[in-house]
């Protein structure tokens, strides 16, 4: 039997990356949604998950920018996130976000992950993902229930790794 070249952990933060991104094709979407088992409802799934998150009217609900849902200067947090990148040795993609774009974030830790990085993988988890989690359930207190449930899965998966 031979091993998978990424631990499970590091998949499924690939999966999530593909949850949280605005440019990922929405097939992906729909494929990580799935494997993710995130609810089997598409009203959730394709607009009130899209709207919070996405593509809000006039601004999602919770920002995906980590520095926008943490208050905190955008210039010091992207800046975080590039040492990260470049100690990994990973380069921007394309189409490029912004390495504080909890997609991005999501592809980053998850080559930690891989790299079994110990003390990149607490200080990320601490200093930004936890806490968007924190900010993401505040923003979405009184909504549908279902979308701070996904956020805890999410939760859940950046502790398992």
């Amino acid at each position: 039997m031979t091993a998978l070249a990424a631990p499970i952990e590091s998949l499924v933060l690939i999966a999530w990356s593909r949850i949280w991104s605005s440019v990922a094709p929405i097939a992906w979407f729909h494929e990580a949604w799935k494997a993710l088992d995130l609810p089997d409802d598409e009203a959730l799934r394709d607009i009130e998950f899209c709207s919070a998150f996405h593509a809000g009217v006039p601004a999602p609900r919770v920002p995906l920018l980590l520095h926008a849902a943490l208050d905190r200067p955008g210039d010091v947090v992207r800046m975080d996130w590039m040492r990260v990148m470049a100690h990994l040795g990973l380069a921007p993609g394309d189409p490029m976000l912004p390495p504080d774009h909890l997609a991005i974030a999501c592809e980053i830790f998850a080559q930690a992950v891989a790299r079994d990085e110990g003390l990149i993988i607490g200080e990320l988890r601490s200093r930004y993902l936890e806490p968007w989690c924190d900010a993401a359930a505040h923003r979405l207190s009184g909504e549908d229930p279902r979308l701070t449930a996904i956020v805890e899965r999410f939760r859940e998966a950046l502790r398992a790794a």
